[in-house]
């Protein structure tokens, strides 16, 4: 008791307190009166303890049984354990699934021959048709069919259907699609943060998952050639052969597809191999395009006719007319310089590049109705779109204008 109370009485100041009796008139010390509030403290509480042992008012909970069945062993937890363990187990199936909807993809490019200029991609399974979409598969020389091996290793011959320039993406179609599992689309769009899987061919090695998150939504990125927009921003590794890998949420819905990766063209350090930043296509634009591929052969979009203000700090929401094509479609219909387009097919157009993204998802000789303000004054116009005129670049490269 030392430890607890450093100023114990000794041994004689304690006769002399028996000495005194009950009657006696000297008080108990305060370490007395503290050593005994200690013991009458630590009797109440066993006295609780075996109240509440012997059933009473109080019911104990109980433990519950939380095994969970691993391969034929049982691990028991808590609930927490428990939900966790269901959890993983259901994104895990969902991942399985969403794997069997993917296709590692293997060609030799036309003009190229031998094993040392074999590329690979990576194809998303669309229908029990056997409609395959990839990016940049470009058309294979004759007599070289594209091998596409599914998620079992199985190898299956693949025709060359059509390609889309603007975006890239390639349409492609199995001879033998039974057995495979055609993907499903997500019923979320995408969100700031959310947790993707990417289900790509990095190396060849076939159908393998990475993790990230969603790290920015609408972005609109130059990659090659064309300027693409209403794209994916993500945080995960992409590697060669990860383009066209199919992007899942974690009921391994399909979100989006990888378009590429923006990197440095110059790092300042050549040492320097971090990954750039990955952007995807999202699904629904990525469908729209192969159900022109499958019907076209081709992506024949909506051309106004004009050029398009780019302000850095718009005093307004819409997109100032800056230019109109003569003898364009936006011509004929009576649009002129200074306009402000603020609303087109019935939504509202809050800068230039929504209007852009709007023609994108838009088919040629489609009735485009616009709702302009100029000076002030509300104006209508049923325009008539067109086909986007092709020109080239310096690379001799076919590019088409907006």
């Amino acid at each position: 008791m030392r430890l607890f109370f450093n100023d114990l009485r000794s041994t004689k100041e304690a006769t002399e307190i028996g000495r005194f009796g009950s009657g006696s008139r000297l008080r108990p010390s305060r370490p007395a009166i503290a050593f005994a509030s200690v013991a009458l403290a630590i009797a109440v509480a066993l006295v609780a303890r075996s109240t509440l042992r012997s059933g009473g008012l109080i019911e104990r909970p109980k433990p519950q049984d939380t095994t969970v069945s691993r391969g034929g062993d049982s691990v028991q937890g808590d609930d927490s354990w428990l939900l966790l363990d269901r959890f993983e187990q259901r994104v895990g199936e969902s991942i399985t699934a969403a794997r069997m909807s993917t296709l590692a993809l293997e060609y030799t490019p036309a003009g190229a021959s031998g094993n040392s200029v074999r590329r690979v991609a990576t194809g998303i399974v669309l229908n029990d048709s056997g409609d395959v979409l990839s990016i940049r598969i470009d058309p294979p020389p004759p007599g070289a069919p594209v091998v596409a091996r599914d998620a079992d290793g199985k190898a299956r011959s693949t025709r060359w259907l059509a390609a889309d320039h603007d975006t890239g993406l390639t349409l492609l179609r199995v001879d033998e699609s039974s057995g495979l599992r055609p993907v499903r689309s997500a019923t979320r769009a995408a969100v700031l943060g959310m947790s993707v899987f990417v289900v790509g061919n990095p190396y060849g090695l076939g159908q393998s998952v990475s993790r990230g998150h969603v790290a920015g939504l609408n972005r609109h990125v130059k990659i090659g050639h064309s300027k693409l927009g209403a794209l994916i921003q993500l945080d995960v590794p992409l590697r060669p052969g990860d383009n066209g890998a199919l992007v899942a949420n974690l009921r391994g819905e399909w979100l989006g597809q990888i378009r590429g990766v923006l990197s440095p063209a110059d790092p300042p350090n050549p040492d320097d191999k971090k990954p750039g930043v990955g952007f995807a296509i999202k699904a629904d634009d990525a469908a729209w395009v192969a159900d022109q591929l499958r019907a076209h052969r081709k992506v024949d979009r909506a051309y106004l006719g004009v050029r398009l203000v780019f302000e850095p700090k718009p005093k307004a929401p819409g997109a100032i007319i800056s230019e109109v094509i003569a003898d364009g479609p936006a011509a004929k219909a009576g649009v002129k310089p200074g306009d402000r387009v603020i609303a087109a097919l019935g939504g509202p157009i809050s800068d230039p590049q929504s209007l852009i993204d709007l023609l994108d998802r838009t088919v040629a000789r489609t009735i485009v109705s616009l709702e302009l303000d100029r000076d002030g004054t509300a104006q209508s116009a049923r325009v008539e779109t067109a086909s986007r005129p092709v020109e080239t670049n310096n690379d001799h490269n076919p590019i088409k204008k907006p």
